[in-house]
């Protein structure tokens, strides 16, 4: 199971505590302005349950409330619209006055005198989500009556959503401004803050989970090519070296007084090299693939064999110093070489070879060719059907294409293997 670090964990604790503290002390300092701003005193506030389309109050049904108030407590599971009705005493003649709201639950309208002052945009599903937005109002004296003053506010609201209105705030313009600034801060801002810090919070926390599955994935896959690939080394194993020694162990079960020591000598030659093919894929570590440096060895024995042989023997490699590929595509690569090279050994009388090893262009293309007698294609399947057998088997697990062509003369036998995501870079002939 993952943890977020100890580290983070103590920086959202000191965080989230941070806030809280915060919070507490902006509201005390808000409830001792609010008492500061208000030389208004409000007379009396009520309220009256309507229908979602109303624009005018009802005549009748009204109750006193005392603000901030909660109607879900008194209407339970009312989803829809109630009226409050506030007044208060103005001061005679009427002077410019500062009027805020704390809040309202959900969307609403407010009427002054009535008169509009404030209307929200959505008064029905879907409604303005405005609860966190405290209102300000600067009322000029043409709005205002000497004496008694209502204010009606519509307010659209759903139980789920603890439907109500806030608290009224009136007084001094200058002071009820800074109040309501205050307000602002606390109400919205500040929950803003704190909603900015644990979305930080919690993306860094998911940021922390998605790259530990992400290694964890990568573990598995390198884990998976490992075993896939020490699969194809033992298929090898059985499919190559297996296969020889039980056709050398048939072969001298027939009849061993008639094998040469000549033949012999050849039977273990052959098991010898394919064996350090075998090695040679097997004992390099997961980041080292170059096929430069597994074709070295190969390139030795094979040019010494060859020339002690009387064939001339040409290597020509181009981009292919850092080509990397897996071990299993190392090996067919390498015992397909080794098998078109034994076949112009042992069956083209040849002068001269010339084998080629090119990567352009995301692809690799092997290509051995000799002078030799050639063959009939139409022959392939009966006197060379083995290597060539062989040759094929390595195309098809590499997903290459095997291209032949014989003439005497001119005998040429090539693998064109596509890659993806495989670079390398020049070579000296």
């Amino acid at each position: 199971m993952n943890r977020p670090p100890i580290r983070r964990t103590w920086r959202a604790a000191l965080i989230g505590a941070c806030l809280c503290i915060f919070m507490g002390l902006a509201t005390q300092e808000l409830a001792r302005a609010s008492d500061a701003a208000s030389p208004v005193q409000l007379i009396e506030a009520e309220a009256a349950r309507g229908a979602w389309n109303d624009e005018a109050p009802p005549a009748s049904g009204w109750t006193p409330v005392r603000l901030p108030d909660n109607w879900d407590v008194r209407w339970p599971d009312f989803d829809g619209v109630v009226w409050y009705r506030v007044t208060w005493e103005q001061a005679t003649p009427p002077q410019p006055t500062g009027l805020m709201l704390r809040y309202l639950a959900m969307a609403g309208a407010v009427y002054l005198n009535g008169t509009p002052i404030s209307r929200d945009a959505q008064l029905v599903e879907p409604l303005t989500r405005s609860w966190n937005t405290p209102r300000h109002w600067l009322l000029a004296p043409p709005l205002l009556r000497p004496g008694r003053n209502t204010l009606l506010v519509r307010v659209s609201g759903i139980a789920a959503y603890q439907p109500g209105l806030g608290p009224f705030t009136l007084g001094d313009p200058a002071a009820v401004r800074t109040l309501y600034e205050r307000e602002r801060f606390v109400r919205r801002d500040l929950q803003i803050l704190g909603l900015a810090v644990a979305s930080t919070l919690v993306v860094d926390a998911a940021k922390t989970a998605l790259r530990a599955t992400l290694e964890e994935q990568h573990r598995l896959q390198v884990t998976h090519a490992r075993i896939g690939e020490r699969v194809n080394l033992v298929s090898d194993l059985h499919d190559g070296l297996g296969g020889m020694l039980v056709g050398s162990i048939a072969t001298l079960e027939q009849d061993p007084d008639k094998l040469s020591a000549r033949q012999l000598l050849h039977m273990l030659k052959s098991l010898q090299e394919d064996l350090r093919l075998i090695i040679d894929a097997s004992v390099q570590r997961d980041d080292e693939r170059a096929l430069a440096d597994m074709l070295a060895p190969l390139r030795h024995r094979m040019t010494q064999v060859l020339e002690a042989n009387g064939i001339e023997c040409r290597w020509q490699l181009s981009n292919i110093a850092t080509l990397e590929l897996t071990p299993s595509q190392n090996l067919d690569v390498l015992r397909f070489l080794l098998e078109a090279l034994t076949n112009a050994l042992k069956h083209s009388r040849a002068r001269h070879v010339d084998i080629a090893l090119q990567h352009d262009g995301g692809e690799l293309l092997v290509t051995v060719r000799d002078d030799g007698r050639g063959f009939a294609m139409d022959a392939v399947g009966r006197t060379h059907g083995t290597g060539l057998r062989s040759m094929r088997t390595r195309a098809r697990r590499l997903g290459a294409e095997l291209e032949l062509h014989s003439a005497p003369g001119d005998t040429r036998v090539a693998l064109r293997l596509g890659l993806q995501g495989q670079g390398g870079s020049d070579d000296s002939k």
